[in-house]
């Protein structure tokens, strides 16, 4: 099966999951929690993602999450269709 990705359906990106569902069994899926982003960066190839959260009073609230290859790409080019 070929990997999935995209916006949960009957929502709103203010109350969001996106998901990555990969192509075999083995890798993980991803879900992101995409109302509280406060900053997302990639590189230019969106072969990496940094996903900034708000701060909160977590210790660990200041780093960010990583996407890396096919989902890095998936995510963005889904967050990119949000914007055509």
């Amino acid at each position: 099966m070929a990997a999935q990705s995209g916006f949960q359906t009957n929502t709103t990106v203010h109350a969001a999951f996106w998901i990555y569902k990969p192509g075999n069994a083995t890798d993980r899926e991803v879900m992101v929690e995409v109302n509280s982003l406060q900053f997302i960066e990639s590189t230019p190839d969106h072969s990496k993602v940094w996903l900034y959260y708000a701060a909160n009073n977590t210790t660990t609230s200041q780093q960010p999450y990583t996407l890396t290859g096919a989902a890095a790409v998936a995510f963005m080019s889904d967050m990119e269709n949000l914007f055509v």
